[in-house]
């Protein structure tokens, strides 16, 4: 559905730019979750800090994005004007998570405002043209995250 695949588009992006050394030495895992939903649970719940990328309404202009943190992503999850088709798993996945003490212990959303959802696998220009910038934003929260909890082991059986 063009725009709203650019969470691939991103993944793929990433697979690129990570080295396999890197994410093997930092358990960094590139997943493109798609639609899969609770499907993801078990990934989810193994995650210390998860970043999910989607194409959401956001009211912006085309390829626009928003970095969404913390508490505040319950409620851009929550809020129907911001969702997508994966989102509306993802919401629940998260809170199903957070019942049993194994939602990750940090969450970023970064929501992409689509040009087009029409049958396609190609992204639009103005989406195309941002998946550098998040990319890069991905990376940068990734070292940032891996250096502030460098040596630390996280071992969800020990919380």
């Amino acid at each position: 559905m063009s725009d709203d695949g650019v969470g691939g588009h991103l993944i793929k992006r990433l697979s690129e730019t990570l080295t396999p050394s890197f994410c093997v030495a930092n358990r960094v895992e590139l997943i493109d979750g798609g639609t899969l939903g609770y499907l993801l649970i078990d990934l989810v719940a193994a995650s210390d800090l998860l970043i999910v990328l989607d194409a959401a309404k956001l009211g912006a202009a085309p390829g626009a994005y928003r970095v969404v943190e913390g508490a505040d992503v319950y409620d851009f999850l929550s809020d129907r004007r911001n969702r997508s088709v994966h989102e509306v798993g993802l919401i629940d996945l998260i809170q199903m998570l957070d019942l049993s003490g194994s939602a990750p212990r940090e969450l970023v959303v970064i929501a992409i405002q689509p040009e087009s959802v029409d049958w396609g696998a190609n992204l639009s220009a103005s989406v195309q043209e941002i998946v550098p910038m998040v990319a890069a934003e991905v990376e940068r929260r990734l070292d940032a995250w891996l250096a502030d909890h460098a040596g630390e082991l996280f071992d969800r059986e020990a919380c």
